[in-house]
């Protein structure tokens, strides 16, 4: 019975899943926020059971203590129906917008990468179709530091973060980088290996992994953009538009202000985040990254 059950439920939810997601239903499931404490020594506990009993430990004790000391006391993410949300001690970050068609993309995307087809397998798919229905929301909370006051959690009912900036572009920027097939980078023609010859500066950081380049040329992967507009940055693949991260004045402020505090970081990037991240709504820019490839050129997005 024990090893008969397992395969049951598995089958009754792919079931249920095919049901309540084929034939273009609508259908959506709230449920309830999944709550995980991290303790101080970064073990995680759900609903009273902690992952010492299993040996998980999700953070070292050490990262742990970083993140109270910036007081940093929960995130959320929710999966709504327009995608994914992320709060932070219940002040809005930023969202993904994944709706049917672009989740259809990035799992597409996600099967060229050597994953599993959904189609195939019936675990992945079974994972694809949960992600597609269930309305999820996983809080990270960790230990209040010592004389702070406990931020309550966002009320269930906020509204998902939008996408409106109202700034007037004042700086424009673009730049178009090729690389090659070992991960070197050119512009207009001119490798970065030239550029470090002339300039007598290293600028081996900017190279991509040899590996990374051989999974996008076997991806089928051309070219990707990002464009800031007024409604965030998009993200395109080819020419597949495949999501925007939204971002306002309040999300870029309350951003700019967490990882700005985060002790995480080296104080100067620090600084440096929390004084540049809110200008990025004034900046007008589009940056593309275009990969070695043999197939008939996919025209580059508006």
């Amino acid at each position: 019975m024990r090893t008969q059950l397992p395969a049951r439920l598995v089958a009754a939810a792919v079931i249920s899943g095919v049901l309540l997601t084929g034939c273009g239903s609508d259908f959506r499931l709230a449920l309830p926020r999944v709550i995980v404490e991290v303790d101080s020594e970064g073990y995680p506990s759900v609903i009273g059971i902690s992952g010492r009993a299993f040996g998980v430990q999700a953070l070292d004790p050490a990262t742990v203590q970083q993140l109270v000391n910036s007081n940093l006391q929960h995130v959320e993410l929710s999966w709504r129906q327009e995608g994914v949300a992320v709060w932070v001690n219940a002040k809005p970050i930023t969202a993904l917008e994944l709706g049917p068609e672009r989740f259809k993309r990035v799992v597409n995307l996600v099967k060229k990468f050597g994953f599993p087809d959904p189609a195939q397998d019936p675990l992945a798919g079974l994972a694809v179709e949960i992600a597609r229905v269930l309305q999820l929301n996983l809080v990270l909370k960790f230990p209040p530091a010592a004389g702070q006051t406990e931020v309550p959690l966002r009320p269930e009912g906020a509204a998902f973060p939008d996408g409106a900036s109202q700034a007037q572009p004042a700086a424009l920027a673009g730049v178009r980088l090729t690389f090659d097939q070992d991960g070197v980078p050119s512009i207009s023609g001119v490798s970065f290996r030239e550029f470090s010859s002339l300039l007598g500066a290293d600028l081996s950081a900017t190279y991509l992994p040899r590996e990374l380049v051989q999974q996008l040329v076997a991806a089928e992967i051309q070219h990707i953009t990002l464009k800031t507009t007024p409604e965030g940055i998009k993200l395109w693949v080819n020419a597949e538009e495949i999501t925007t991260l939204r971002w306002n004045r309040d999300t870029l402020n309350n951003a700019a202000e967490t990882v700005g505090s985060l002790q995480l970081l080296d104080p100067a990037v620090g600084a440096a985040v929390k004084q540049f991240l809110p200008l990025v709504e004034q900046l007008e820019a589009r940056v593309v990254l275009r990969f070695p490839t043999t197939a008939t050129p996919i025209p580059e997005p508006n």
